[in-house]
């Protein structure tokens, strides 16, 4: 009895341990980034944190995306922003072109959005196939 006490609580251990590990910590603000900027991205980065252990950990296509936003926000390296991008495509491809069609009717345009200001071809080639839905 003991031992299998030991091990639900040691998988659950482990659980906990590699979610917590997925989410991401606050980079350093580069130089380039104003504090106004920064301190932004980091209560978008603060609120997607929160959100994801309310969750248990489940992570969703918003999730990434706001992921993304955050890590743009604070001027991080665009591979990282990509990444993110690519992980929410990866969880729910519907909904994650569900969410870059309204933000580009928000924005006027996908020209006029700060992740294809940012991403440039990498962003409109994440985003090729969702015209087929």
């Amino acid at each position: 009895m003991k031992t299998s006490r030991l091990s639900i609580f040691l998988l659950i251990t482990l659980a906990t341990t590699v979610s917590v590990s997925q989410i991401p910590e606050t980079p350093h603000r580069p130089a380039h980034v104003s504090e106004k900027d920064y301190q932004l991205g980091v209560a978008l980065l603060k609120s997607a944190n929160s959100q994801v252990k309310n969750d248990n950990f489940n992570f969703t296509s918003e999730d990434y995306w706001n992921y993304a936003s955050a890590f743009l926000q604070m001027g991080q390296p665009q591979e990282a922003v990509l990444n993110f991008l690519t992980d929410s495509k990866k969880v729910d491809r519907v909904k994650f072109c569900q969410i870059a069609v309204r933000y580009h009717d928000v924005k006027s345009g996908i020209e006029n959005t700060k992740f294809f200001k940012y991403l440039g071809d990498d962003y409109t080639t994440l985003l090729s196939d969702c015209v087929n839905l």
